[in-house]
């Protein structure tokens, strides 16, 4: 072999399709020396994968050398950081990704569950661990903000990741909307694991149920049961009471534009 070759080596998957960028580290190309070159490779998706070599550069007049393939097995590093993955509807899992998931969240709305929300056990490459089993704690935020009015399952058994994975089905509900700004996260914590939050979502309100009466001393509160929290200010005879704030709502007390 000429030693002016230069070869690249590709990460593939089992049907030889390029992994994704940041699923496994940039491989440079290198000029073999004495008919051979030593190239490290880092993979990080947990997914079986083919290492193949093609020549990329040789001199003129001369055939492409045939490359030679290798498949690997790879398998979930646990010596690594153990983190947490939330998924929401609309995204998909991507081992070895920078964030573990593509896609985008679905739009949520005030009053309807969640189809189905997947919190994953991980090693630091999103690559799911089937021996991780920890009891995971929800809490959701608005514009970073706590929401206690946000329906999710009491931690316990019921919040346990069994086999790597829990779904929860049709049981998280979100009942203050955003506004139409994707400011809502959903957080997954465990003892011993890195927190995980979700993509940001939206949460659009409800339809029209009637009209709430917010008076001077009064304050909107989107999702309790009243819609509001204080008590109305002394008023004065003769005076003006300002302001008075008449509002179409949803039945979760949320404005509806």
């Amino acid at each position: 072999v000429n030693s002016d070759h230069t070869v690249t080596i590709e990460s593939t998957n089992a049907y030889y399709g390029l992994m994704s960028q940041g699923t496994t580290a940039l491989i440079p190309s290198k000029t073999m020396s004495s008919g051979k070159a030593v190239i490290d490779v880092v993979l990080y998706a947990a997914v079986p994968q083919v290492i193949s070599v093609r020549d990329i550069s040789r001199p003129a007049g001369d055939t492409e050398l045939d490359a030679d393939t290798l498949t690997l097995t790879v398998l979930p590093n646990q010596d690594t950081a153990r983190r947490l993955l939330v998924l929401v509807p609309d995204e998909a899992h991507v081992p070895g990704s920078q964030t573990g998931k593509s896609g985008n969240a679905a739009t949520t709305k005030a009053g309807t569950p969640l189809e189905w929300v997947t919190v994953k056990a991980c090693d630091a490459y999103y690559n799911q661990i089937d021996t991780y089993e920890p009891v995971v704690v929800l809490s959701s935020t608005v514009g970073g903000s706590a929401d206690p009015f946000a329906v999710l399952p009491v931690s316990g058994d019921d919040t346990r990741i069994n086999g790597g994975s829990r779904t929860f089905l049709n049981t998280i509900m979100f009942k203050v909307a955003t506004g139409g700004a994707a400011n809502r996260i959903l957080k997954a914590t465990a003892i011993g694991y890195s927190d995980s939050d979700s993509s940001a979502m939206v949460t659009d309100s409800d339809t029209l149920y009637g009209l709430q009466v917010i008076m001077p001393g009064e304050i909107a509160v989107p999702g309790s049961v009243t819609g509001k929290s204080q008590s109305p200010s002394a008023q004065k005879a003769g005076l003006a009471v300002s302001p008075v704030i008449v509002k179409a709502v949803d039945k979760y007390w949320n404005i509806i534009a």
